[in-house]
């Protein structure tokens, strides 16, 4: 027998119901304003339907976190992990007495991937830096592109550059996703194992990510440094062009180094690659290369490779500071690069 019509109504009002619940909470939370969410969660760095990953995660946060700042830095850290883990802003803006904002993010985006995180920054901000420093390791500089495609976190970086960055999204409920990612957990969870935790770290430290990795096996890790790589150049190239092309001082900055990395060949490559990018700083004034080019520390000061520990970040920050200070240009005073 089929069922009657005062059955099938039955079954109907509790989605009748639901729809005019949800159709109150998206008018009482219109009365909010505009959400800047964005409309779809595919627009994050990662797709909606994955699980990120660590580099993903450290990406999606950095630019996600740009797009947000609303006081200008006045000296902003593009580069690798090493810049990320590495460099303190809230040590440097203390000792520089300006604000700081660290942009590092991975190796793998190379050095146009770098510069196009900092092409993003100068996009948002109404004022330029008056000095970008660029901290690296050697992964950044000596990779071949074919490496860099094989990896492909370049690749997905200009596809996600290559979308709209933040929308005003047409349900009001978007208000209730940031409360949603707090009450699931990640703000309280020091060592960030999910990517909420991760991105409220950054968040509060202008984009320093503590390392927090122990007990790495340093006695199996072997690495062979190599020099850099005639593919990084066109990237460095465009960096020394956003910068000093536009007056902004650049300060070319090679990370610590571990004990474990700095046998005899490695401290030959790197001798090498200091001598390089200083013919390049000395041909174009307002870029500098930070001296001592190789810095080695105890193998005990990292968690892993190129990731300094707190204390030897904090470290890395007070002589980085000491490295920016000079470079440093005084509101209304034109930098050599941009004097006549």
């Amino acid at each position: 027998m089929p069922p009657s019509s005062s059955t099938s109504s039955s079954e109907a009002r509790p989605w009748v119901a639901a729809l005019l619940v949800g159709l109150a909470l998206e008018l009482a939370l219109a009365a909010v304003g505009p959400t800047a969410a964005p409309i779809d969660a595919g627009l994050r760095f990662f797709g909606a339907a994955t699980e990120p990953t660590e580099s993903e995660t450290i990406i999606d946060h950095q630019l996600r976190r740009l797009d947000a700042i609303e006081v200008p830095a006045q000296v902003v850290v593009l580069g690798d992990s090493s810049a990320l883990t590495a460099v303190i802003p809230k040590v440097l803006s203390d000792a520089l007495g300006v604000p700081v904002e660290n942009l590092g993010t991975i190796a793998p985006l190379h050095v146009e991937g770098h510069l196009a995180v900092l092409d993003r920054y100068l996009s948002r901000v109404a004022a330029p830096p008056r000095l970008v420093i660029y901290h690296f390791s050697d992964a950044s500089l000596s990779a071949p592109l074919a490496e860099i495609e094989r990896i492909g976190s370049r690749a997905a970086l200009d596809d996600w550059l290559g979308r709209a960055p933040l929308q005003q999204g047409w349900l009001p409920s978007y208000h209730l996703r940031p409360l949603a990612r707090r009450l699931i957990g990640g703000d309280r969870y020091p060592a960030w194992p999910n990517d909420a935790g991760q991105g409220a770290f950054m968040r509060r430290t202008h984009g320093y990510l503590r390392e927090t990795h122990e007990g790495y096996d340093w006695a199996g890790w072997r690495r062979v440094q190599v020099p850099i790589h005639a593919d990084a150049m066109p990237g460095l190239e465009g960096l020394i062009a956003r910068t000093v092309g536009r007056g902004i001082p650049l300060l070319l900055v090679r990370a610590p180094v571990p004990e474990a990395a700095a046998d005899a060949q490695a401290r030959a490559h790197h001798a090498a690659n200091g001598a390089l990018l200083g013919q390049i700083a000395a041909a174009v004034p307002g870029v500098r290369v930070a001296e001592p080019y190789l810095r080695v520390l105890p193998t005990s000061a990292f968690g892993t490779p190129n990731h300094p520990l707190l204390p030897a970040a904090q470290a890395n920050s007070r002589w980085l500071a000491d490295q920016a200070r000079p470079l440093l240009v005084a509101p209304g005073v034109p930098s050599p690069a941009a004097a006549p």
